[in-house]
């Protein structure tokens, strides 16, 4: 962080601001993540370090979400150049209405997206979804969206733009409104993509939501924030198998502890994909103390929602060498001696990763729908959501069945 120009701008306005700034290594990591998030700006970044006096790095990058004033500059400084929000007001305030408001409602969206994910969250009136790409070029053209060329055009706002726009949209009256249509936007995409993980279409469908997940999670941040809980639970048990099939053990950790945390449903299906995804989550993560009861909740409330299958990938978690040495006695014994237990290592087993059992009880394959391995493409990359590995589940799940008559099979593919 201190060799970047980003970094060392920082530290030298910091101490500035105030001489007993001290660089340490959580420090460091806080003051990267600012200069990431206001996008490598020299301007947005010395305001932000002239709020060291104040707040520490690790307390503004906290508070940098949400506060568009938080960077407001001070009396000495020219008027057009006192504030970063100030400097992206002057070109706001040069906009027609239609473009104030398609930028003020940008700002739900997050990271990079298509003209279809635009028209479909913000093309609602007064705005109409034929008129979005019109506006998009247009604001374009005056540096407040960005663009990036391609077989699919992408557009993303600076996020000192995204945050001078959320305030906008706060102040208009909008912001509910806008944040359930890009909440009943990502419940369709995981809906579609629930079903469509199992079928030949499942890449198309995991380059959907690779590509739209910085949205969706701002979705699932804005539910779980006390508006809509219960919709909030739902996109984090459809999203549960892709993020534990493509290894992205920390979101869904993050996610599906929360939804676990919430008064039980009228729906014990979603439930019990919740827990049995968390539980997962858990242990990849080394959580094994908590992973363990959440394994447990899960197996009973598969067991009332009568979902075998995900029966089958809590007691497999549960019979883990790591779990089972804080399980010993009877029901240990009886996880491992229950239909449906894979013990690891057994014959077939051969290339089949850690948690390739758990992962089939969450991402079945439905029956006369086997699959293939995921390709390598679809399994999370090193972007601090998982550790950018995903195997296929192991070939001898399949052959379960042949040997227990009546038990559900888990086949080759990751995904139900």
């Amino acid at each position: 962080m201190a060799a970047s120009e980003a970094g060392t701008l920082f530290v030298t306005r910091a101490r500035a601001a105030s001489p007993a700034f001290a660089l340490t290594d959580g420090d460091a990591a806080a003051i990267a993540e600012m200069c990431s998030r206001l996008d490598g700006m020299p301007l947005a970044i010395e305001l932000a370090a002239a709020r060291c006096p104040v707040l520490g790095p690790v307390q503004l990058a906290a508070r940098l979400e949400g506060h568009p004033g938080l960077l407001s500059g001070g009396a000495a400084r020219p008027e057009r150049h006192r504030s970063l929000e100030a400097l992206v007001s002057w070109s706001y305030d040069l906009l027609d209405e239609a473009e104030q408001r398609l930028l003020a409602r940008l700002s739900v969206l997050r990271g990079r997206f298509d003209l279809e994910v635009a028209e479909r969250v913000l093309g609602s009136e007064p705005l109409a979804p034929e008129a979005v790409v019109g506006l998009l070029a247009s604001l374009a053209g005056k540096s407040l969206v960005q663009v990036q060329a391609g077989p699919v055009v992408r557009y993303w706002l600076l996020e000192t733009v995204r945050q001078f726009a959320a305030g906008r949209l706060a102040a208009s009256g909008e912001e509910t409104a806008v944040h359930t249509w890009l909440l009943e936007w990502a419940l369709e995409v995981a809906r579609s993509a629930d079903d469509a993980l199992t079928s030949a279409e499942r890449a198309g469908w995991s380059d959907r939501l690779t590509a739209g997940q910085a949205s969706i999670r701002a979705a699932l941040f804005w539910a779980f924030g006390g508006q809509e809980p219960e919709a909030g639970r739902e996109l984090a048990a459809r999203l549960a198998r892709w993020w534990i099939a493509t290894s992205r053990y920390s979101e869904a950790g993050q996610f599906l502890t929360t939804a676990a945390s919430l008064p039980a449903p009228a729906d014990p299906r979603l439930q019990a994909r919740v827990l049995i995804g968390a539980a997962w989550s858990a242990f990849h993560l080394s959580d094994i103390r908590r992973a363990a009861p959440l394994a447990a909740d899960g197996i009973a409330c598969s067991q009332r929602a009568g979902e075998p299958q995900l029966e089958v990938g809590g007691r497999n978690l549960l019979a883990r060498p790591g779990l089972a040495r804080g399980r010993r006695g009877p029901d240990c014994r009886r996880n491992r001696s229950q239909p449906g237990y894979i013990r690891p290592g057994r014959s077939g087993s051969r290339g089949a990763g850690p948690g390739t059992a758990g992962r089939c009880g969450l991402l079945v394959g439905r029956p006369g729908r086997a699959g293939t391995a995921w390709p390598a493409r679809d399994r999370a990359r090193p972007d601090g959501v998982g550790p950018g590995r995903a195997r296929p589940c192991a070939d001898h799940m399949g052959n379960v069945r042949a040997r227990r008559s009546g038990h559900p099979t888990c086949h080759s593919g990751r995904a139900r």
